[in-house]
């Protein structure tokens, strides 16, 4: 008995730590790239060790907790992921929380037309209170939080595994980091809040196929009022992606289609790819 409580404390201060994995090596440099998190590991909830990422707390309370592990538990393919659980073992950890999960650094080719890929589920969101769950990039550091900006953030979550798509285009050419914030809001009706699971994280793009020249797409009226026109030469696959990389619909046609999109005024990509071929332009829907 005395020696499974001393594990257990033992465990529970391990959880505790403000950085866990820390190492300055293994730049991404070669495309297409993917992460499992299918390490081997004795068991869930321990804190998430991955070469090259940073996982660490930045919360303002004593007790900070840090990505974990969902071994056989929760997972999108495979039998691991990357978890969040807020209310894991006791009250002590169930303050304000904000634990970031940082990828190795990222080198963006130049006319790479990158995309960075990922799964998640959020669960008790509407058992318990939602804080935030969100993505962020820097171009500088990979600890320090201010150097980050968030490129999206979940605002409808669902106990639902979902697919989130984020274009790397503004970033070609540098150097980046890639982080998933888990946050929760300070104040004592936050001790119980959601949990976040994040799988299959993949970056991938047109590394080693040819753009387009602009001529041999033609995507009009732009600005229009959701309904365009699309040329294409030959067989084409469409994506229409929102600006913070959530595929609105994809289809597939030859030659010329008239879309006719019923979303919501704003800025829109869209996606052509054909014959080895990519080509992506913005839409704007008044």
């Amino acid at each position: 008995m005395k020696k499974t409580l001393l594990l257990a404390v033992l465990f529970i201060s391990f959880l505790n730590c403000v950085v866990y994995a820390q190492s300055n090596d293994g730049q991404i440099t070669t495309f297409p790239w993917s992460e499992g998190f299918e390490i081997e590991s004795s068991g869930s909830d321990l804190p998430l060790e991955l070469p090259h990422w940073r996982n660490f707390s930045a919360g303002t309370t004593t007790n900070r907790r840090v990505w974990t592990e969902a071994l056989g538990m929760f997972y999108h393919t495979g039998i691991n992921c990357a978890s969040y659980r807020h209310d894991l073992f006791d009250a002590s950890f169930l303050y304000h929380q904000d634990a970031w999960l940082v990828t190795p650094q990222i080198v963006v080719p130049a006319n790479s037309n990158l995309d960075f890929t990922f799964w998640h589920y959020v669960s008790f969101a509407d058992d318990y209170v939602y804080g935030k769950s969100s993505v962020l990039i820097s171009t500088a550091s990979a600890t320090s939080v201010s150097d980050f900006t968030e490129v999206w953030t979940e605002d409808n979550p669902e106990r639902t595994w979902k697919e989130v798509i984020i274009s790397l285009a503004e970033y070609e050419g540098q150097n980046i980091y890639i982080a998933f914030r888990y946050n929760t809001f300070e104040g004592a009706e936050n001790h119980w809040a959601h949990e976040w699971y994040v799988d299959d994280v993949s970056i991938a793009g047109s590394v080693g196929m040819t753009t387009f020249d602009n001529a041999a797409i033609a995507v009009y009226p732009n600005p229009s009022n959701g309904c365009f026109n699309i040329e294409v030469p030959g067989k084409a696959t469409v994506t229409i992606l929102d600006m913070t990389g959530k595929i609105m619909e994809t289809f597939e046609f030859e030659g010329i289609k008239i879309v006719n999109l019923s979303y919501a005024p704003g800025v829109y990509l869209v996606r052509v790819e054909s014959q080895g071929k990519i080509y992506t332009q913005k839409l704007v829907v008044n």
